[in-house]
């Protein structure tokens, strides 16, 4: 699986689960600022805010706004969409975030 074919509304990680759980823990700080700082522009840009969690073992668990977002499988083969539209600005802005997180892990 490559990077082109993490999409809406699968959202498949293109790694096994150790080889995941191997490039999480790789992860630079530099690298978490990164998605912090997108997460805040793209707050500023839809009016609310997008809210990141990490996880030591899972990297980027969570990303939300006003309720709904995407939660990776404790598998770690795929993020897993709740209450948002793929199609809504807050759908598309979370999505954008999980697309760069993966871009970051394929890097490591």
């Amino acid at each position: 699986m490559t990077l082109e074919e993490f999409s809406l509304p699968l959202c498949m990680i293109p790694f096994e689960e150790s080889e995941y759980r191997g490039r999480v823990t790789k992860l630079e700080d530099k690298t978490k600022e990164n998605l912090e700082r997108l997460a805040i522009e793209e707050s500023k840009s839809l009016g609310s805010d997008i809210i990141l969690r990490w996880d030591k073992q899972l990297g980027l668990k969570h990303i939300s706004n006003l309720g709904g977002g995407l939660d990776i499988l404790e598998n770690c083969q795929r993020y897993s969409y709740h209450n948002i539209y793929p199609e809504s600005p807050a759908g598309q802005a979370i999505f954008k975030i999980a697309k760069e997180y993966i871009s970051e892990l394929k890097e490591q």
